[in-house]
């Protein structure tokens, strides 16, 4: 049985925590996952490639996000990419943890990360923890990676955008962003809320604001 639902999808990396609190090792990690691969694979295909925000809340259409690092359909320029910026940061040697709850969709994913960090000379440990103890690591940032799901609501591009906010509750802000800027571009776009082509221009600003430093943790 199928049904629709707005789950979003995400390997989350703690900004707070070295390696992670580097931009440009953030940016190789999801440079390196082919979320294309990721919706066939372990979403068997009933999934959508998005940013941040979905096209239909002023975000990037799948066909426009496709020309950005980490979501282009062929992966050698991302891989190539990636590997670079690594070896610029001499991370080339990275090992990381990577945390999930119970559960085969969880499980699919943190083995999905796990393979597609190999292709870039990373190295992953999987660790599965009990719901509460991975809802204690996630919440009081006592880890260095998580693959998790979660739901917008209400389905509103503030209520997505505002889980990047600093002073974002770390319920919400589960990559510990703290970004003055990235906060500047979301108030601003929510002020726009009545507007909603003004507005689209200013999420899109915002989504490619994460990507190139290394904030978009959505895999779909």
């Amino acid at each position: 049985i199928q049904h629709l639902n707005e789950n979003y999808e995400f390997l989350s990396l703690n900004a707070e925590v070295a390696p992670f609190n580097n931009a440009n090792v953030r940016k190789a990690l999801y440079m390196a996952m082919d979320r294309n691969a990721f919706n066939g694979l372990v979403l068997t295909g009933t999934g959508q490639v998005v940013g941040a925000v979905p096209p239909d809340l002023g975000g990037y259409s799948a066909e426009e996000i496709s020309r950005f690092p980490g979501f282009r359909k062929d992966k050698a320029q991302d891989i190539e990419e990636a590997k670079k910026l690594l070896a610029q940061e001499k991370m080339t040697a990275l090992s990381f943890n990577v945390i999930f709850r119970p559960g085969a969709g969880y499980r699919d994913t943190a083995v999905f990360v796990q393979d597609q960090m190999s292709k870039i000379g990373v190295k992953v440990e999987l660790k599965t923890m009990d719901d509460a103890t991975f809802l204690d690591a996630l919440f009081n940032r006592k880890f260095q990676a998580a693959v998790m799901r979660q739901v917008p609501f209400p389905r509103d591009a503030s209520v997505i955008l505002e889980s990047y906010l600093s002073n974002a509750d770390p319920a919400e802000n589960t990559t510990a962003t703290k970004d003055p800027k990235l906060d500047e571009m979301i108030h601003r776009q929510a002020a726009l809320a009545l507007d909603f082509a003004a507005r689209s221009k200013v999420i899109k600003e915002v989504q490619e604001y994460l990507i190139n430093n290394g904030y978009s943790n959505v895999l779909a």
